[in-house]
């Protein structure tokens, strides 16, 4: 075989070529063989070998778990009673959640962080199969100490998909950048009634034409509406986020 430094360089790898590599596992004689990069980033992302803050990645077992000699194992998680693949993400309430993650490492403290925080549980090859969560308790299991049942009330206008049998499934802590909107005031009036589509009691800043601060008397009619209340007639922008 020629030397690896005589091979022409590939700018522009795909994840179907391949690479040689050595076969470590027990049993197979140290061989030299071929691995796809595409494999290679499969079991990196399957293993939660790639350190990324937050990530949490589990193999979901679909097995039947009312089956007394079958097991809840580690690294997974899974429905009280097992089975429930092609459930969609829209009625999960419930699932166990190994105390470690499919790469064998301990993941619990860091899951119990996300308690009474929006979580988003999607399929690592295919994150557009997906829920938004809101994780309202993560209690250890009774039966079974190195699982923990997590209490989840789903965001309905933030799911996709359904939940399929074997794959690997990433959670983490969800987060949106919240939402503003800017109101331009363009007549001139001491009373400004502003609606929005934030949905909730907004903080609000005014400025007037000039670009100065302005304070006022803010009334919020309700979550989408909110009247401001000056000393004097002026123009110019509302903040609200």
């Amino acid at each position: 075989m020629a030397r690896i430094s005589t091979y022409a360089l590939d700018a522009k790898p795909e994840l179907g070529d391949k690479v040689l590599g050595t076969d470590t596992a027990p049993g197979t004689g140290v061989r030299t063989k071929n691995y796809s990069l595409g494999e290679m980033i499969s079991m990196f992302n399957e293993k939660n070998a790639v350190a990324v803050a937050g990530q949490c990645i589990f193999r979901f077992q679909s097995d039947d778990l009312t089956n007394p000699n079958i097991s809840r194992e580690s690294g997974t998680i899974s429905f009280k009673d097992g089975e429930g693949e092609d459930t969609l993400f829209l009625n999960i309430g419930e699932l166990y959640i190994s105390i470690k993650n499919s790469g064998d490492k301990r993941i619990l403290e860091l899951l119990q962080t996300m308690v009474k925080s929006r979580i988003i549980l999607c399929q690592s090859n295919d994150v557009n199969k997906f829920g938004v969560y809101y994780l309202d308790k993560l209690e250890q299991d009774d039966k079974e100490p190195n699982f923990y049942v997590a209490t989840l009330a789903p965001d309905a206008n933030m799911v996709n998909g359904a939940i399929d049998e074997g794959k690997h499934y990433i959670i983490s802590e969800y987060f949106k950048q919240d939402a503003f909107e800017v109101w331009d005031q363009s007549s001139t009036s001491s009373v400004w009634t502003i609606t929005h589509t934030l949905d909730k009691k907004p903080s609000v800043t005014v400025v007037d034409s000039a670009d100065n601060k302005v304070y006022g008397k803010v009334d919020y009619i309700d979550n989408n509406t909110l009247t401001i209340t000056f000393n004097a007639v002026f123009s110019g922008k509302a903040y609200l986020n």
